[in-house]
């Protein structure tokens, strides 16, 4: 699954593309893209409207329809939205395609077929996802609730923060980016974090994300000093320390982190 950062910079750059254009035209190229709605049933739903708005919650991209309806996405780790010009074919890997009254369209393309998509036709429709907790970049956790939600657990933290139920949209790639600029590390037991590490860590999510997403999920935009840059790099050395980075398997996710900065 892509990391948060990459799915918002997907809906900014979707905004100017999709908005109040009609839809001529829906081609479902793999019927696997489609999760609990029928080809019928997403064609009569969205041909002739208009998408009116793009929200993020997570890892899921909501684009709402001026028929009060919702066309809900979850992007897999090989997914992408692309333009599709006018006449132009669709390229290699699409299992859904847009075509705009107007002329030209989208498509969505994904090589590992992972990607689903279901129409939302009203509120009484919302398929059941899980539990979520509040989104990691745009819903702020309540700071006691934080704390007592680590320190009640004693899971790993990193393993933790993927939970989507403590914290929705963390993938394992921006967790050990928080993590190294938290000062925490990812091997820790949540329960034995002090308040200000749990304020601190709190504060790395919504500091990181923000950076993340200004920096359009770029490493090499990134500053020095952050893990990410170093990873893209295959340097072995921390960018804050010069020390060794370490990598290890946690809870079956390779985990990259520095031994003298994070404690």
């Amino acid at each position: 699954m892509p990391e948060l950062p990459e799915i918002e910079i997907s809906r900014q750059r979707l905004d100017p593309k999709i908005l109040a254009r009609p839809i001529k035209d829906l081609p479902v190229l793999d019927e696997r893209i489609l999760r609990d709605t029928a080809e019928d049933d997403l064609r009569q739903g969205l041909l002739g409207a208009s998408f009116t708005g793009i929200a993020r919650f997570g890892h899921f991209l909501l684009l709402e329809v001026d028929s009060s309806r919702v066309l809900l996405l979850s992007l897999s780790a090989t997914a992408s939205i692309e333009q599709v010009r006018p006449q132009e074919e669709p390229p290699r890997s699409t299992r859904l395609g847009m075509v705009f009254q107007d002329g030209g369209g989208l498509a969505v393309v994904d090589p590992q077929a992972r990607t689903w998509l279901t129409l939302i036709p009203d509120e009484d429709s919302v398929p059941d996802l899980g539990d979520f907790g509040p989104d990691a970049l745009n819903g702020e956790p309540d700071p006691e609730q934080w704390r007592e939600s680590l320190q009640g657990r004693r899971a790993q933290i990193k393993g933790l923060l993927l939970e989507s139920s403590l914290i929705a949209g963390l993938g394992p790639l921006i967790t050990d980016e928080i993590l190294f600029q938290a000062g925490i590390r990812p091997d820790r037991r949540a329960s034995d974090l002090s308040d200000a590490e749990c304020d601190r860590l709190r504060e790395a999510v919504r500091s990181t994300l923000q950076k993340s997403v200004q920096c359009q999920a770029n490493p090499q935009q990134l500053p020095k000093a952050f893990l990410t840059r170093a990873r893209a790099e295959e340097r072995e050395e921390c960018p804050k320390c010069g020390g060794p980075l370490e990598k290890r398997q946690i809870q079956g996710r390779a985990t990259l982190y520095c031994p003298a900065c994070q404690s």
